[in-house]
């Protein structure tokens, strides 16, 4: 009981601590900023909803004190709400149901995505006055960018891409919510399995991880309505990146199940790694294609929608980025 308490407190204390680091401006800081939600994760799937609000109460005070109570407002809406209900979703689903929980995973990174971009028109008069007035904050910036190139990419003036960045901050926050959460709860919940707390056997993740097939049409109208001007356009640009970056992941696990046993397995998917953290983010698109393929005609033995009988795995599993 000593044991859990300790934890459940430490958890909350190191969410909090991973929250605040990317503050710091570093790389270094920025990097283990990504890990926020790993150890509110780890206290949800390996003891339950009650000490992960626990946990999520003590970060949030932490901030309240040493900072600020709209920081601790921010964590609480962007780390540990998500994390409580990612761990009470993957409690809760069947055994094997990957497709629930990875859209649960896309929803609430979406979710926390739209109500920042409420707090921040909700904090100017209007949703136009808040994108002129960051428009205008990195103008200086982009405008001595640009002086120091010889030539831009497409003839774009600066003030033009300075509002086309604002516009790219919300759907950019999407793509890298949807990874970072997934890596987030792959790395808790393989932490909790060690443990031997895990509430369900380890799943087959290359066979059966993907979205349900609704959301290939979901990805399409948002594409559709980011075409839409002011705050549709930003609302549905930042679902369609969310959609994509999953589809991404999908396609990766896609990868992982179609190369099993191949002699030239290991080589094939560390050049694809390598690749996409060389030249990140663009083989996402080609990942997500892939996924997005799935989706419409499944390539594996069984469609995303479907549930895989889960296995403990074997070692090819471990390498795969998911939930």
């Amino acid at each position: 009981m000593l044991q859990q308490i300790l934890i459940t407190l430490g958890s909350g204390v190191a969410s909090a601590v991973f929250f605040f680091l990317p503050a710091k401006g570093s790389l270094l800081a920025l990097a283990v900023g990504v890990f926020a939600p790993l150890p509110m994760l780890i206290v949800a799937l390996g003891y339950g909803r009650r000490s992960g609000a626990i946990a999520a109460a003590v970060g949030a005070a932490l901030i309240t004190a040493a900072l600020h109570k709209w920081l601790a407002l921010a964590f609480v809406v962007s780390v540990a709400l998500p994390s409580l209900l990612i761990g009470f979703a993957v409690q809760k689903s069947p055994a094997g149901s990957l497709a629930r929980i990875f859209a649960a995973i896309v929803a609430l990174t979406i979710a926390v995505d739209w109500i920042s971009v409420c707090l921040v028109g909700w904090s100017y008069d209007s949703f136009d006055a808040a994108v002129a007035d960051l428009t205008g904050r990195i103008l200086p910036v982009v405008t001595a960018l640009f002086a120091r190139m010889e030539t831009v990419p497409g003839g774009i003036d600066a003030p033009a891409f300075a509002h086309w960045m604002v516009f790219a901050i919300a759907p950019a926050m999407a793509v890298w919510g949807v990874l970072a959460l997934s890596v987030n709860l792959w790395l808790a919940a393989r932490i909790v399995q060690i443990s031997g707390r895990l509430p369900q056997p380890w799943p087959d993740i290359p066979a059966g991880l993907g979205l349900p097939r609704i959301c290939a049409a979901l990805l399409a109208l948002a594409c559709a309505l980011s075409l839409a001007p002011g705050a549709i356009r930003i609302f549905a640009s930042t679902a369609a990146a969310g959609l994509a970056a999953a589809m991404a992941l999908q396609g990766l696990a896609i990868l992982h199940f179609r190369t099993r046993g191949m002699a030239s397995r290991g080589a094939m998917l560390t050049a694809v790694y390598g690749t996409a953290l060389v030249v990140f983010p663009w083989p996402l698109v080609l990942l997500s294609s892939l996924g997005f393929a799935d989706l419409i005609r499944p390539l594996r033995f069984a469609g995303p929608s479907q549930t895989p009988t889960p296995k403990t795995p074997k070692g090819e599993e471990n390498g795969s980025h998911s939930a």
